[in-house]
């Protein structure tokens, strides 16, 4: 029994010793750089107007908005928005469930 009190009082000191001589980490510095859309609490600087905000396109064929389609593992179709009649990146290459024209997201400012 005296050995086993010494061992975890020996252990016990180890573990003191070694935690006590340890640094303190430094504490986390987050770097933005300066045309960065993101402002920090300290520093609510004024925001570009074009850098949140989206801007309407004027040509409404160029970016056509699709969903996947493509039939998952539960049997549902993706929910994935894609540019154009395409399949997203984990459904590349399958067919889509339902009528292409049934997949294209309508534009609110195109109507």
């Amino acid at each position: 029994m005296p050995w086993l009190l010494t061992a975890v009082l020996l252990a016990s000191f180890g573990y003191i010793a070694g935690r006590s001589r340890t640094t303190p980490p430094p504490p986390l510095t987050i770097i933005r750089r300066s045309d960065s859309p993101l402002t920090s609490p300290e520093d609510p600087g004024p925001i570009k107007p074009g850098a949140v905000e989206a801007q309407p396109s004027t040509a409404s064929n160029e970016e056509e908005v699709y969903l996947c389609g493509a039939q998952t593992k539960k049997g549902t179709p993706c929910s994935r928005r894609v540019h154009g009649p395409l399949r997203c990146w984990q459904h590349k290459g399958a067919r889509a469930m339902v009528a292409q024209e049934k997949l294209r997201i309508k534009d609110d400012l195109t109507q």
